[in-house]
């Protein structure tokens, strides 16, 4: 019997005054005596719900009572925390492959995406939702971006889907995944991060990722990766040039899919390079904002990452006046850097897969020559700093250059850590800088280069030939700009050395006043 249901409707039962109300005064001290002693308002429930039992034969006419006064000791029962929403994995869809993330507008604000899927999606939807460590991707309170959808240009019986996601906030990390919302079919969830407004940063920067099959495509898969956990905070990839070995559809499977868990969660700023022509491969599988409407060959274009301005170049065209550019690049060229150091940048960097001065067998190549003596003293006009280059699969730093000859340099040794570092203060001229290569064709120096040439250089040192570690030697940069100051180090993978892990072969500073 519950106390609450105390009160009865046969009032037919007789007490005397007395007893009725020796009764009550008894029940109404043991409830108090438990509420008491016990300090539990539950275990006077308890109790009190016993002494009414225990009376309710001599207690009639006044139970009602008696069960108000209980009751007001008792609390209300706690109601219990609301069930916690539960994310559920997401499994992909085996159709969406090959994405890509890309600068697109202002790096600050937006991305570019690019995937492919057969032809049975028409679709293209981003999901965006911001960041939150160590809890799985909840895309129900996300921002939905829709893009465009096209044909292959090379692979006829799949499409290729672009879209932008805009107006999101700087230096913020973004869970995304992309797809058709109509066919609810998604790739996996991955992270992107906006560029800061201002500050420090750090980017990879490596060149010729090509390969010809499955084992070359694990080794640049392994360069990647283990640039990306060197690096450790790196804001995105700089590629210099030849992602693929030519334009077979195959190469960009094994490339994209062999490599998928590092490049969907970072950022590429690509160039293109000789290899990546035909078909429109390479303006297909990268969504980017290109000033010129003109894309089979590749395509060129700026992105400004806080204190810099990052020129990526295309050396497939060609004119009258240039063996690797058109007017209207060159043209292009002149106006967009202006334009960036009107703006406020800091430093100015060109990526160009062809460069003009390079140590390997391309270094005598006539398209060479003539962006050395066409294009090289424009950078130098321009106030362009450091030159990224590819094409030439060794690693290669020159001094600064103006007008073909080295300037000289003034420079102080640092500390940093336990190594000491040279730093260049205010180099005038432009550096030329060659990564080497991430994936597996390696180059040679060029043996006929004379020594007034190599004197161009700080770093020039091969690999030669009749080295027995020769192909296994992959190579990246990590470099970080911090406001005046930027420091590069270049590492090297050997299979046969530091148990295969990145290990340093060069590093400078380069310090503005």
């Amino acid at each position: 019997m519950n106390i609450f249901n105390t009160h009865r409707k046969n009032k037919k039962r007789s007490f005397s005054h007395e007893g009725k109300g020796l009764a009550l005064i008894v029940a109404i001290a043991l409830v108090l005596t438990t509420v008491t002693a016990c300090g539990n308002a539950g275990q006077a429930a308890g109790i009190a719900d016993s002494v009414s039992l225990s009376t309710e034969s001599a207690v009639s006419a006044e139970e009602t009572y008696s069960a108000q006064l209980v009751s007001s000791v008792i609390p209300e029962p706690v109601k219990s925390a609301p069930t916690p929403k539960v994310v559920q994995p997401i499994v992909a869809s085996p159709r969406i492959s090959k994405i890509t993330v890309t600068f697109y507008g202002e790096a600050t604000t937006s991305k570019g995406f690019t995937w492919y899927t057969d032809s049975g999606s028409q679709t293209s939807d981003v999901q965006v939702v911001e960041r939150k460590e160590d809890l799985l991707s909840d895309f129900s309170q996300a921002i939905i971006f829709q893009g465009t959808v096209g044909k292959s240009n090379n692979s006829p019986k799949e499409v290729v889907h672009k879209a932008v996601a805009t107006g999101l906030k700087s230096d913020t990390a973004y869970d995304y995944r992309v797809g058709d919302a109509k066919l609810n079919i998604w790739s996996e969830p991955a992270v992107f991060t906006t560029a800061p407004e201002k500050g420090s940063f750090t980017f990879i920067d490596l060149s010729d990722t090509q390969f010809a099959d499955q084992a070359g495509a694990n080794v640049t898969a392994d360069t990647i990766k283990k640039a990306l956990s060197q690096a450790g905070n790196a804001g995105f990839i700089v590629h210099n040039g030849d992602v693929v070995d030519n334009k077979s559809e195959k190469l960009w499977n094994l490339l994209l899919q062999t490599s998928k868990s590092s490049l969907i969660n970072t950022t590429i700023m690509p160039a293109v390079g000789n290899h990546d022509v035909g078909n429109s491969t390479f303006i297909d599988h990268f969504n980017l904002d290109t000033p010129a409407a003109a894309t089979k060959t590749g395509a060129y274009y700026s992105v400004d990452y806080s204190n810099a301005h990052f020129v990526v170049l295309n050396t497939n065209e060609s004119s009258g006046s240039y063996k690797s550019f058109t007017d209207a690049q060159v043209d292009w060229l002149k106006s967009d850097i202006k334009a960036a150091k009107k703006a406020g940048s800091q430093w100015i960097i060109v990526v160009i897969h062809i460069g003009p001065y390079t140590v390997a067998e391309h270094s005598s190549d006539s398209n060479v020559k003539d962006t050395r003596t066409k294009i090289a003293p424009l950078f130098n006009e321009l106030g362009v700093d450091l030159v990224l280059q590819g094409h030439d699969h060794v690693y290669e730093r020159s001094k600064p250059i103006v007008n073909g000859a080295a300037t000289k340099k003034t420079t102080v040794t640092e500390r940093l850590g336990d190594r000491t570092i040279e730093c260049m203060i205010d180099p005038k001229g432009p550096l030329y800088l060659t990564p080497g290569t991430a994936g597996t064709k390696h180059y040679y120096q060029n043996p006929k280069l004379s020594q007034s040439y190599l004197s161009l250089f700080d770093v020039a040192k091969g690999p030669y030939k009749g080295d027995p570690d020769m192909k296994n030697q992959e190579t990246f940069m990590s470099i970080t700009i911090d406001g005046n100051v930027l420091t590069a180090t270049a590492y090297q993978i050997s299979k046969t050395k530091n148990d295969g892990q990145p290990y340093m072969i060069d590093q400078f500073k380069i310090k503005k006043v």
